[in-house]
């Protein structure tokens, strides 16, 4: 799984300090960062996919993690991005913790599989104290990709 992460999880689709006011409004500033990197084709879709996805179930898991996402057709390949927000943000995860570490993931229907097995691996690894310190803490790309142990 740690391949199917470094294949989905590109560097210049790493954002730290990300501006948001609530997690619709990163949702759609995430959709649109992954727009301007050429990693969706259609955004307006895959922002009505993840929004309604995130109105029938928040996706806080706890802990400060949060991993929304939308199955859609609008990426050829399983996308993952990864952010930080400047502020914290609510998810409505069952410990009341806002989220301050976001895997969106952009899922396209023949890859449901490899998603499921991906999020598993990723709440494991998560769930590790230190890797999601070294998260909290990464001050670029590279070193979030270090600190999920993905720079080999």
């Amino acid at each position: 799984m740690k391949n199917l992460l470094k294949e989905s999880l590109q560097p210049e689709n790493i954002f730290l300090n990300v501006e948001s006011e609530d997690r619709f409004s990163l949702i759609r500033r995430l959709v649109g960062l992954l727009k301007e990197n050429q990693a969706v084709d259609d955004e307006a879709q895959l922002i009505e996919d993840a929004v309604v996805r995130e109105e029938d179930m928040a996706t806080g898991i706890s802990d400060g993690i949060a991993l929304p996402h939308a199955r859609t057709s609008t990426v050829e390949t399983l996308t993952v991005a990864f952010a930080r927000p400047e502020i914290p943000i609510q998810f409505e995860s069952a410990d009341g913790r806002p989220a301050d570490l976001i895997f969106f993931s952009a899922i396209p229907p023949h890859c449901i599989e490899n998603y499921l097995k991906l999020t598993a691996y990723l709440i494991r690894l998560l769930g590790q104290e230190e890797i999601a310190e070294g998260l909290r803490r990464a001050g670029s790309a590279s070193e979030v990709l270090i600190a999920l142990k993905l720079n080999d």
